[in-house]
């Protein structure tokens, strides 16, 4: 049985309570085989003249044992030889699939892991299990003990070369720690932003979301807030920002404004079909990818799109990610990492790692984070990841 709380949708904690899926192997490994492209090149990055598929269903059923459990510490890297004994012996079991060899953990002991992210030396996780939530700091080869940053409902973290950012959902408040620690004191940097969702940064400038409103502004100080879009949608859980112009679903689109400002009116990008998992999106190198009913979709930046061209698709997918060539994302509904070329794929999406082998209650967290390297992901207690 899958319980995620998420403190989403106007300041309700949003508990799902879904049918898992079991596999049939068990234990983590280390690097082993890399996953496997789940379909060829189906073309360029967005197709202007082809409707969006919400038809494809995901491969949710991976199918070999993996190896016993190894070393269970920080990094967990373990790949017990198979046992190739004479015949009518045993002969052990059998080596792991694509979709589970290579998992490595990186933190474990949380109570409820939730948002992540990276950067060249650390990653970032959110973890909901507190009466305030807490945000940890743990370098990226692993840690016994994780540095506690501050507390914080985290639906959106950030880094530069000195600070952590992030949303106080819970507080209303946009926070920053220093890279290392504050003495569990991050200074607040913008008050009184009921359910702040969604931080996102761009490099210069942070963006969220607050009951409504999309606000702006520029790091480190952050001394003038400003409303770029007024009489959004109180639902908005995730912002994406890239080159000053930040991006988020509002009403039943994809909708765009400049960090200079759009005059409170924001440029529509593509309509969305509403998912069970909420609306989230990615922008990357011109391409904004989003969730669309059961689909996750793309369309260039530049200018509407009527026609979003379909990447793959997953029971309800969630918490996407890019690094330009794959999307990686979640599923609300089944305890697996799915990618697909950014070119789409053909069939079904790629299992690229399934944790429903040794998490059978299926709960997962609420974001895939990539470093050029490595994609990363949590569920309740632990953060993993494998390598790309």
């Amino acid at each position: 049985m899958r319980v995620t709380a998420r403190p989403l949708r106007g300041g309700t904690a949003l508990v799902l309570v879904l049918t898992g899926m079991l596999a049939a192997c068990a234990g983590f490994k280390g690097q082993g085989v890399p996953g496997t492209d789940g379909g060829s090149d189906a073309g360029g990055g967005s197709d202007a003249g082809a409707s969006s598929d919400t038809g494809s269903t995901a491969d949710a059923l991976p199918g070999t044992d993996s190896a016993p459990t190894g070393d269970a510490g920080p990094i967990v890297d373990s790949s017990a030889p198979v046992d190739t004994g004479s015949p009518g012996k045993d002969s052990g079991p059998p080596p792991c699939d694509s979709s589970t060899c290579g998992i490595e953990t990186v933190l474990t002991n949380l109570d409820q892991a939730g948002t992540l992210a990276v950067d060249s030396t650390n990653v970032y996780v959110e973890d909901q299990g507190t009466t305030t939530g807490d945000v940890y700091q743990c370098p990226k080869t692993g840690c016994a003990a994780p540095t506690l940053l501050g507390p914080g409902y985290a639906t959106g973290i950030a880094s530069d070369a000195q600070y952590v950012y992030w949303n106080d959902f819970s507080a209303g408040e946009i926070v920053r720690c220093a890279i290392g620690g504050c003495a569990n004191a991050p200074t607040v940097l913008v008050p009184n932003q009921p359910h702040a969702e969604g931080l996102s940064f761009d490099g210069a400038n942070l963006f969220w979301a607050a009951t409504g409103n999309v606000m702006a502004c520029t790091s480190p100080g952050c001394t003038s807030p400003t409303i770029l879009a007024g009489s959004q949608s109180t639902t908005i859980v995730t912002t994406s920002a890239e080159t000053a112009v930040v991006y988020w679903v509002s009403s039943g689109a994809v909708r765009a404004c400049a960090a200079s400002g759009c005059a409170q009116t924001p440029t529509v990008i593509a309509t969305v079909t509403a998912g069970a998992a909420g609306d989230d999106l990615v922008v990357k190198d011109g391409f904004v990818y989003f969730t669309s009913g059961n689909s996750v979709v793309s369309c260039p930046t530049g200018s509407a799109c009527a026609f979003p061209h379909t990447i793959g698709s997953s029971y309800s997918p969630f918490g996407l990610a890019t690094d330009g060539s794959y999307v990686y994302w979640l599923d609300d509904l089944i305890a697996q990492v799915f990618r697909c070329p950014v070119t789409g794929c053909v069939g079904s999406a790629e299992v690229f790692a399934d944790q429903s082998s040794f998490d059978p209650a299926g709960e997962i967290g609420t974001n895939v984070a990539l470093d050029g390297e490595y994609v990363y992901w949590a569920d309740p207690e632990s953060v993993y990841r494998k390598h790309q």
